[in-house]
């Protein structure tokens, strides 16, 4: 499994695997309230894999009001 770009689909649950699709090139996210992107592992049917550690830094990008390395935040 490798990491990949998935993209939050508009108005879509950004803790549902579903919620994303995969991105052949980085994202352009701007802002600062809601999850825009994710970089996490590909579950091998181009959908992400949420696990612990990437919930926790999308509550840290959150929190923060900052995208992470991980997380992109959008307006």
């Amino acid at each position: 499994m490798a990491n990949a770009w998935f993209v939050r689909q508009l108005l879509q649950d950004p803790t549902l695997e579903s919620s994303y699709v995969k991105s052949t090139v980085a994202p352009s996210c701007f802002g600062t309230v809601h999850i825009c992107a994710i970089n996490t592992f590909d579950d091998g049917s181009n959908q992400p894999i949420i696990d612990e550690a990437i919930l926790k830094e999308m509550v840290l990008a959150l929190d923060a009001a900052t995208s992470t390395p991980n997380v992109e935040l959008k307006a």
